[in-house]
């Protein structure tokens, strides 16, 4: 009888072992999905903080050579001026998108990261249960080969 019990105990042990680790996993994918967005609103501020410096270069590059052409007389020179404010505008927009890409494809992998925490999770569960079973089983074997 004896025997029986303490499959019992260790049956229950493992299932509550098992409840744990994916409670834990649970718990690790939910930091995660916080961190997450955490590194996707640091993505956002360091898009607008690159917009907001090349805003005050065009208008700071625009004062001044406002200011040294006497008013922009020289329409020639005007038209260089703006060509390489328009590349500069080029290389802007192509840091955004690469921010942006990258804030993508972070995010994707902490999903990912995520749902294998999960998984990973439902699996111990899963063996904690079989665990319990073998130890109610055992526990069941031995009170009957003692009784015997």
């Amino acid at each position: 009888m004896i025997q029986l019990v303490m499959g019992a105990i260790s049956g229950f042990a493992s299932l509550s072992a098992g409840r744990a680790a994916r409670g834990q996993a649970e718990q690790q994918a939910e930091a995660m999905e916080i961190k997450g967005i955490a590194d996707e609103a640091q993505a956002i501020n360091n898009m607008a903080i690159r917009i907001s410096e090349y805003e005050k270069a065009f208008d700071s590059n625009d004062a001044i050579f406002s200011f040294q052409s006497g008013g922009g007389e020289n329409i020639g020179v005007s038209k260089a001026f703006y060509d390489a404010q328009g590349s500069e505008r080029q290389v802007l927009v192509k840091d955004i998108a690469t921010l942006s890409q990258g804030l993508a494809l972070e995010r994707g992998q902490t999903k990912l990261a995520g749902l294998i925490e999960i998984e990973r999770g439902k699996q111990a569960q899963k063996a904690a249960m079989f665990d319990a079973l073998g130890s109610f089983v055992g526990g069941y074997a031995k009170s009957k080969y003692y009784k015997a």
